[in-house]
């Protein structure tokens, strides 16, 4: 199987970009909701590791020939952390605005396409029917 790093860099890059523009957000809503303090600290945690993760891959894209499996399920792995610290933060009661804030749709966003996941919901592949003769 063959990567495309040019375009796994640039999903890496992007990714990581939102880390690290968000870090500050994360904070500020942690002093004004004390009460998803946790949650907060746990997408803190979590955008802190992909972005160094992200910036060792984008590295690794650009001075090498190829990246390894390892490598490849531990952004996978931890793509899937941050989609499931997104889905607490907006379930946990913070308001759609404060959810915005933190870009966790547009973080989610970002995991898929990571994961490969594209956003089909709802969409299931029909089977053609043969026809016998």
């Amino acid at each position: 199987m063959s990567l495309n790093l040019h375009k796994i860099r640039e999903e890496n890059t992007k990714l990581q970009l939102c880390c690290h523009q968000v870090l500050n957000r994360i904070l500020d809503l942690m002093v004004k909701h004390p009460k998803h303090a946790p949650h907060l600290n746990k997408y803190s945690k979590a955008c802190l590791v992909t972005e160094r993760l992200c910036e060792y891959v984008s590295h690794g894209c650009c001075n090498s020939i190829g990246l390894s499996n390892h490598i490849i399920s531990e952004c996978q792995l931890k793509c899937n952390e941050m989609l499931d610290c997104c889905e607490t933060l907006m379930s946990c009661g913070l308001s759609k605005d404060d959810c915005n804030y933190l870009r966790c749709v547009e973080m989610k966003s970002l995991c898929n396409d990571i994961l490969g996941k594209k956003g089909k919901k709802g969409k299931k592949s029909k089977k053609r029917k043969s026809k016998s003769k």
